[in-house]
């Protein structure tokens, strides 16, 4: 059996793939793209990571997935095929591509991600390298983390593939279009209780919620003051102006009818303003700026400028402390969540 602690260590790992451990989980790389008749695994290892299955994938690109083998006493048991999620700028535009209308709208607009067809020539490539030098491996599952865990569940949703995706902090694709709602079955999401990002879209599948303590408190707070009805009415904007004929009558309603959405947002961070965390970022950006102060106009302009720097680091220091991997696979060691770390699929 292959854990939801080792799954999201495996979404870590293909992070930073250069590692050879994490949380006591040791990982070597096999980067033969054909295996001789009598290889074995590297001794004291857990996971394989096989590069060798497309050396053409690389960690410097855009999107990048790896397939790795469990081991136990030199016998392969489980196979996963691993999925980065976002990770930089061409990462962030396909998130936004995708996912922005749910946000901004119903979701109606949302899109496949444009790697699906990367993913589904990668999981084909990986089952004919399983197929040759592991031919008795029946586990072969996909996970993902953020991005990573859309686009692993988009596997056997849309392209229908029969492999269980263990997803963690990945939006819900149970809305975009040619998805097999029942294929759901097929779909594992693991979320932090507070975190946005696996609140987008329309979740399918099963659901474990894990307690992540990181920046919990004022993500609670967040989320508490999320004013939906305010959401929801800019939604019934929105939809108004999209019908209507006329073209500027369509744009200004569009434009007043997102703002009034995102405002709805915006306006829960005010929650934040009497953290500790905020008042500190706050006095060490007035603390720089005045270094370089000479006039009355700069200081009020400085002071201005901080209060914006300050809060909107703060939020996304909270945002990013739910969504981290890193912090999801700490917490599934925590007491409270180790019956979900220990759980996995048979």
């Amino acid at each position: 059996m292959i854990t939801f602690l080792e799954y999201a260590s495996l979404c870590e790992h293909v992070y930073y793939p250069d590692l050879l451990e994490i949380n006591g989980i040791r990982f070597a790389e096999v980067k033969l793209s054909s295996l001789p008749s009598n290889w074995s695994p590297p001794s004291r290892v857990d996971f394989c990571r096989f590069s060798g299955v497309d050396s053409s994938i690389q960690s410097d690109q855009p999107f990048y997935m790896q397939l790795y083998v469990k081991f136990e006493q030199g016998r392969a048991v489980g196979a996963v095929m691993a999925l980065r999620g976002t990770d930089n700028l061409p990462n962030l535009i396909v998130d936004t591509k995708s996912f922005s209308s749910d946000v901004l709208g119903d979701g109606s607009r949302d899109s496949l991600p444009a790697y699906l067809n990367h993913a589904v020539m990668f999981y084909g490539s990986c089952e004919n390298y399983l197929s040759r030098h592991f031919p008795k491996l029946t586990q072969f599952s996909v996970t993902g983390h953020s991005l990573g865990g859309a686009v692993a569940q988009l596997l056997p949703l849309q392209a229908g593939y029969p492999s269980y995706a263990v997803c963690f902090n990945s939006p819900g694709c149970g809305h975009l279009q040619g998805v097999k709602k029942d294929h759901a079955g097929w779909v594992i999401n693991v979320n932090a209780e507070y975190d946005f990002v696996s609140k987008i879209g329309l979740t399918l599948g099963k659901l474990y919620v894990v307690d992540v303590p990181n920046e919990e408190l004022e993500a609670k707070k967040l989320f508490t003051s999320f004013d939906k009805s305010r959401a929801d009415s800019a939604l019934l904007e929105v939809e108004k102006a999209d019908s209507t004929r006329n073209p500027i009558l369509k744009r200004d309603g569009l434009t007043l009818g997102h703002a009034d959405r995102l405002y709805a947002y915006i306006e829960s961070l005010d929650k934040l303003n009497n953290t500790l965390e905020l008042q500190k970022k706050y006095l060490n950006c007035q603390t720089i700026a005045r270094l370089g102060s000479w006039s009355l106009l700069q200081e009020l302009l400085l002071k201005s400028g901080c209060d914006v720097y300050s809060l909107t680091d703060e939020y996304s220091t909270v945002i990013l402390a739910q969504h981290s991997i890193k912090n999801m696979v700490n917490a599934l060691q925590l007491p409270q969540n180790i019956s979900i770390g220990h759980n996995g699929i048979i």
